[in-house]
């Protein structure tokens, strides 16, 4: 008999996947392509690059840092990062607007 693939289950799997509780038989479900996704995994290195290159697209910036900061429900590095730096942007301006007009 040979093995089985790696995608198809043996019935005793099967029959132990039914016993499980539904929240362990979704954390099997994500595959590798999905950690980036998860709320508090780790980006790596590549998307950080990417996610800071679009950020100097003007405009397009504005926009992605208030979706990411505030709509979106992705990982919460990318969130907390954009938060920071929208909180960055905004006492710059107030900084400017104070020591221009004072």
């Amino acid at each position: 008999m040979s093995p089985l693939p790696e995608t198809r289950k043996s019935p005793e799997e099967l029959a132990a996947l039914k016993q499980q509780p539904a929240r362990a038989r979704e954390q099997q479900r994500v595959g590798f392509e999905d950690l980036t996704n998860a709320p508090h995994s780790v980006i790596p290195v590549g998307e950080w690059l990417l996610t800071l290159i679009v950020l100097t697209i003007p405009i397009l910036n504005i926009v992605l840092y208030i979706y990411w900061a505030f709509i979106s429900k992705g990982n919460q590095n990318r969130i907390n990062f954009c938060r920071a730096s929208l909180i960055l942007a905004l006492l710059g301006l107030l900084l400017f607007a104070i020591l221009k007009h004072g």
